[in-house]
């Protein structure tokens, strides 16, 4: 059985290698075509195409490795542990004009490995949003206010786990934001804010909002921190 489950994953991975292998060198090539010809546009045009590639590859090798590992618990060889998180997990909704997304945990630490798994659940989800509502994109057109709210189990032992802002991954989110919600993540682009919330349990919650919403959030009780 072990070895009928390694070939499953075998044969799927090599699928995934050989299609979109052959699918990246055709866009290089077309793109060094188009660098001998000095034409931008094409240039830019292949990159995106290579750069949407390369991600489909990356989310094929998760599933064939997702599958993998479910096929070990089904035999009960592997516990009941997925490697990373997968797709769905990172919920976006869209309320008074503001994006609001969460994450059903804290942020991983910046150093923790690695956090693409996020960037993509991001993009999923605002992808998601965007299909079903019929949204703009981006959403803000101008300047608006990132805000992440990190929240915490306050009955946990709050102050012995605390992180640091400038520990926690913030970037691969922001990225994925950038790219469907907002004008770009330059200064002039966007105000962030980081904020301690003590509650009943862990996770993150990001809101993109306009900055006169903004304005109003900061004057508002939402961001006291209170010890309990």
């Amino acid at each position: 059985m072990q070895k009928v489950i390694g070939t499953i994953l075998k044969d799927e991975v090599l699928h995934s290698l050989t299609l979109r292998g052959d699918l990246l060198k055709s866009r290089l090539e077309l793109m060094d075509s188009a660098l001998e010809c000095s034409d931008t546009n094409a240039v830019y045009r292949h990159l995106s195409q290579f750069s949407r590639l390369t991600e489909l590859l990356c989310r094929e090798l998760r599933e064939a490795t997702r599958e993998f590992y479910g096929n070990l618990q089904t035999v009960e060889l592997f516990p009941i542990l997925l490697p990373y998180p997968h797709g769905g997990e990172v919920k976006a909704v869209v309320e008074e004009g503001c994006i609001r997304l969460e994450a059903p945990t804290i942020l991983p630490f910046c150093s923790g490995g690695s956090v693409y798994y996020l960037h993509e659940q991001v993009l999923w989800a605002l992808e998601d949003l965007i299909r079903e509502k019929k949204l703009p994109c981006p959403f803000f057109t101008e300047r608006c206010a990132l805000v992440y709210l990190h929240h915490y189990q306050e009955d946990a032992g709050l102050t012995h786990y605390l992180r640091d802002y400038d520990n926690v991954e913030h970037r691969c989110v922001t990225n994925a934001l950038a790219a469907l919600a907002m004008w770009g993540d330059r200064p002039d682009c966007i105000v962030s804010l980081d904020v301690l919330a003590p509650g009943e349990r862990d996770f993150t919650e990001i809101c993109v909002m306009t900055m006169e919403k903004f304005r109003e959030f900061v004057l508002s009780e939402k961001i006291e921190f209170q010890m309990g």
